[in-house]
């Protein structure tokens, strides 16, 4: 007569396989669903750290490397203010016509500040965007119609109109 010996239960191996099987399930499940906002968090802080470096060369007078760290900035993240003012201060050292379109992208966030806005007026009655630079400081004069920056833009403006 053969003895054999009793086998092993299998329900604890398979038991444990299968607790196992949902950690690794659940782990995969929340690193696919925290990815992408994570991924998006850090290209925003990516962005701003260049933008930064940005403005800390245009304060160098280095407006090449600014313009590069700048465009890198807004690769990451096109509507960031701070790339936007950063690529639009560096075109306009460089006397680059398309600083312009910045001025407007930045004007458009509503993240722009008194200064870039008067800049973006400015800009757009040298190039001549009399229109866009019209609305803006109409939006101006409502807010301190007794600045002395938006008295001059005003005159630069009809000043303008009255040339056409």
């Amino acid at each position: 007569m053969k003895v054999t010996a009793d086998p092993e239960p299998v329900a604890p191996t398979s038991k444990r396989w299968l607790v196992y099987s949902l950690i690794g399930l659940v782990l995969v499940t929340t690193a696919f669903l925290s990815a992408r906002p994570a991924y998006r968090k850090f290209k925003r802080w990516r962005s701003g750290q260049l933008a930064g470096e940005a403005v800390r060369r245009l304060e160098k007078n280095e407006t090449a490397p600014a313009r590069e760290k700048a465009q890198a900035a807004l690769l990451l993240w096109p509507n960031n203010p701070a790339a936007l003012r950063a690529m639009a201060q560096a075109l306009n050292r460089e006397t680059n016509a398309a600083a312009l379109q910045f001025w407007a992208q930045l004007v458009q966030t509503g993240a722009a500040d008194l200064k870039d806005r008067q800049t973006f007026i400015a800009q757009g009655l040298r190039a001549g965007a009399a229109e866009n630079a019209g609305r803006e400081l109409q939006k101006l004069l409502h807010e301190s119609p007794e600045d002395a920056v938006n008295l001059w833009l005003a005159s630069q403006f009809f000043a303008l109109i009255n040339n056409r």
